[in-house]
């Protein structure tokens, strides 16, 4: 990635810089409390760790909003331990897990029925979480925040604006982020048409990345953090973005180069009040 790897993108190639890092027992123990002290005070510019279970053991770090395991814990204890890690200032975490066929085979002599189990079941993964430790699951207010089981059998009207809008170009979400005391939006909003086009050149934009199609853990939504949802995203509120910084300030790029390269594109599309 070269300087693309630093924030900001003109700063010195400095660890402390970084905005990813890896983690485990045999990193150096300078490195890991310097990386935990910055978590723990919230001055971290990091926004990926690379960890193995030594990573938050016994802490309880904020603002980690996602998990993505690799492959399948061996056992339930395992999974729920490197889950843990998201979430524990209270607030709505998501886990994932990136798995193959041999991640799943009786070849796995080590891995547990349960978690085969779990990543196969078509019932709830918090009842199957929550049962094998002895508890019942409390219910939800919107079944779509339990996991990806009752995800897709939501029917609140989030849910059902967003199934419909799926069908459709462009969505029927109007949404968009809101604006500080006193600002105004220095561009109109795209009508249908104009943001079904954008919507278009972001795929073709997406599609030209590398790692395009299908890996053994993703494909180029995992490797680019170049989304679906995130191309919905920058269509639907184009109108409100002033620069590839604002678009990077405000929405989950992994790299500065993306946005500017999305800016541009959604340049093309605006025209100034």
């Amino acid at each position: 990635m070269g300087k693309e790897q630093y924030e900001p993108i003109d700063a010195l190639p400095k660890a402390e810089n970084r905005l990813f890092t890896q983690f485990h027992a045999q990193y150096p123990p300078q490195e890991k409390e310097r990386i935990i002290d910055g978590l723990i005070l919230g001055k971290s510019k990091l926004r990926i760790v690379f960890a193995t279970v030594a990573f938050g053991v016994g802490l309880d770090l904020k603002d980690i909003r996602q998990i993505i395991h690799i492959g399948l814990p061996c056992t339930m204890e395992e999974y729920f331990q490197e889950a843990g890690r998201a979430g524990r200032d209270g607030l709505p975490s998501t886990a994932h897990i990136y798995y193959n066929s041999y991640d799943t085979s009786k070849a796995r002599k080590h891995l547990s029925s349960v978690m085969r189990d779990y990543v196969q079941s078509k019932k709830c993964k918090r009842e199957i979480i929550m049962e094998y430790f002895g508890f019942s699951p409390l219910p939800l207010d919107t079944a779509h925040a339990c996991c990806d089981y009752h995800e897709k059998l939501c029917s609140c009207d989030d849910c059902v604006l967003s199934g419909v809008a799926s069908l459709m170009a462009p969505t029927l979400t109007d949404q968009v982020p809101p604006l500080s005391n006193g600002e105004v939006y220095r561009y109109p909003k795209l009508n249908m048409e104009q943001v079904a086009k954008l919507k278009e050149e972001l795929v073709k934009f997406r599609l030209s990345l590398p790692g395009h199609g299908r890996t053994i853990v993703g494909s180029s939504s995992l490797s680019s953090g170049v989304t679906i949802k995130l191309i919905h995203e920058v269509a639907e509120n184009a109108h409100t973005f002033s620069s590839a910084e604002d678009i990077e300030k405000r929405l989950p790029f992994f790299s500065q180069s993306h946005a500017i390269s999305i800016w541009k594109i959604v340049q093309q599309f605006l025209q100034k009040v």
